[in-house]
């Protein structure tokens, strides 16, 4: 199945996806409806800001180095 599908399907679901690549133009993960990040500790400050509820709880977040081969899910 083609990835453009499967991207599809979790940005349906409403699944935050929070992307650090020195390489890849931050408007460009914008236009990909993902959020860029300047650095792997910008990338996971923001996905547990994203999983707290009212400043409190215990966020799950996966980081994959090589997403290409999988894709994380922050768990709230």
């Amino acid at each position: 199945m083609d990835q453009a599908l499967y991207l599809c399907r979790i940005l349906k679901k409403g699944i935050h996806i929070i992307v650090h690549s020195p390489h890849v133009e931050a408007e460009l993960i914008r236009k990909m409806l993902m959020t860029p990040a300047d650095s792997l500790s910008h990338a996971l400050s923001t996905a547990y800001s994203l999983t707290k509820v009212n400043g409190k709880g215990y966020p799950r977040v996966m980081y994959f180095p090589q997403a290409q081969r999988a894709l994380p899910r922050v768990v709230k």
